[in-house]
């Protein structure tokens, strides 16, 4: 048995989605289907789901493609791709049980290397406020759906240096009130995050951070992080930076000369 919806459209709340659907073999389905769905903005998004979403909020226009086959009780999506705003999306799927209780999945997904400004233009808070830069990530999970481990987790960041009115911009205010003194700015920053998690450990197997000259390299272990008091084992340290470095984005140290080095470690539970 086979069958094919070449052109599918379906309209709701002001949005069309458009796609077309492949089903073959009736006794263990094998389902392709490739959807796109155009660019929403916050009152169309408001029709569809009223209440439920932040206020002005807008998606860009996307597609999503993925095959599946169902084997009773076995689902599995060997390939799915989801591309919005310059980011793509790939990775596969398979839950083991879906008639289970709590179902359990494993999951792998990654994205390319894609520049914020897409993704920034979602959120009133990033939108239009010269966010720039370029991101990438990998993950994978499995185990119950309530209850995962993530052996992958990795993240790189890439963030052109924001100026003292910008990082203001992105930054809430209270009353009028600016959060941060006059005049202090972000260099260009590089984030590179490699983490996993088993049950209720989270092991920081690689964090890196630079902004301008700064370097910094955080590595550990945060126990219990479901419950009021994880419990912290960290270390963090730098290299060697001069206080010049800060001179572009901290007024008031422009003649201010040396350098400066740390090694910190904490341990025990974060309330304390």
């Amino acid at each position: 048995m086979q069958s094919e919806v070449k052109k599918l459209s379906l309209q709701t709340g002001g949005a069309t989605v458009t796609g077309a659907l492949k089903f073959q073999n009736a006794s263990a389905p094998i389902l392709e289907g490739e959807f796109q769905t155009p660019a929403l903005d916050s009152k169309t998004l408001a029709a569809l789901a009223p209440g439920a979403l932040p206020e002005g909020l807008r998606l860009p226009a996307a597609s999503f493609s993925f095959s599946a086959q169902f084997r009773p009780p076995a689902l599995s999506i060997p390939s799915f791709r989801f591309e919005a705003a310059g980011m793509t999306v790939t990775g596969k799927l398979s839950v083991p049980d879906v008639n289970a209780k709590t179902p359990r999945l494993i999951l792998e997904a990654g994205s390319n290397s894609f520049e914020l400004s897409g993704p920034a233009d979602i959120l009133p808070l990033t939108r239009g406020k010269g966010l720039s830069g370029k991101a990438s990530f990998k993950a994978a999970a499995k185990g119950p759906v309530d209850a995962l481990d993530i052996p992958v987790l990795e993240l790189h960041l890439e963030l052109a240096a924001l100026s003292p009115e910008t990082l203001l911009a992105l930054l809430p205010v209270e009353k009028g009130k600016s959060p941060l003194p006059a005049g202090i700015g972000l260099p260009a920053s590089l984030l590179d995050f490699s983490a996993s998690k088993s049950g209720n450990t989270v092991d920081l197997k690689n964090v890196s951070v630079s902004a301008g000259d700064m370097r910094a390299r955080i590595s550990g272990r945060v126990c219990a992080v479901d419950s009021k008091a994880p419990s912290l084992r960290l270390t963090l340290d730098t290299d060697s930076i001069t206080f010049t470095s800060f001179a572009s984005f901290l007024p008031g140290i422009t003649n201010l000369q040396g350098k400066a080095q740390l090694h910190a470690a904490v341990a025990g539970p974060a309330t304390e």
